[in-house]
């Protein structure tokens, strides 16, 4: 009797250990993602997003579109009127949207203004100098998780049709 006991007592206790752990009331969402480096799926836990942070999933998304169309030589779609946004958006760390912030959002905008006014030949490389100024921005207001994401939008020679 006294082993059923304990042994019910245990069950409890791991049913309240497992109820706990996945009864958090937070609003996160658990991804998989994968890096260039590796086909493993890391697994990263993402919470409430800002209107920034959507905003910049948002870029990430159009700019991957946008870089298929500068490899292949498609017309490019202008989107740098709803990126004005990356100025008034609420961000997950207000403290972070300073002077500097805003004067390197403008240097996204100009560097996505000269990818738009490119010449055919000219795209890769106002491309790439676009997502520089993706990655300084980043490395500016010290949110460097990103980078490594925003890196892979760069264009490679190899990339090129």
């Amino acid at each position: 009797m006294k082993l059923r006991l304990h042994t019910f007592g245990l069950l409890l206790f791991l049913i309240g250990g497992l109820v706990a752990c996945n009864g958090d009331s937070s609003s996160e969402e658990t991804t998989q993602e994968t890096t260039e480096e590796s086909e493993e799926p890391t697994t990263v836990i993402i919470k409430e997003s800002s209107e920034l942070a959507l905003l910049m999933r948002q870029m990430w998304d159009e700019n991957m579109e946008l870089r298929d169309r500068v490899i292949s030589g498609e017309e490019l779609v202008d989107l740098s009127e709803e990126y004005n946004r990356i100025h008034s958006a609420n961000a997950t760390e207000p403290e972070k949207i300073t002077d500097t912030y805003h004067a390197l959002a403008d240097a996204y905008l100009t560097s996505m203004e000269a990818l738009m006014n490119a010449s055919e030949e000219n795209r890769v490389e106002a491309f790439n100098n676009m997502v520089t100024t993706c990655v300084n921005c980043h490395r500016g207001v010290s949110c460097q998780g990103p980078i490594p994401k925003i890196n892979r939008l760069r264009i490679r020679p190899t990339d090129e049709a």
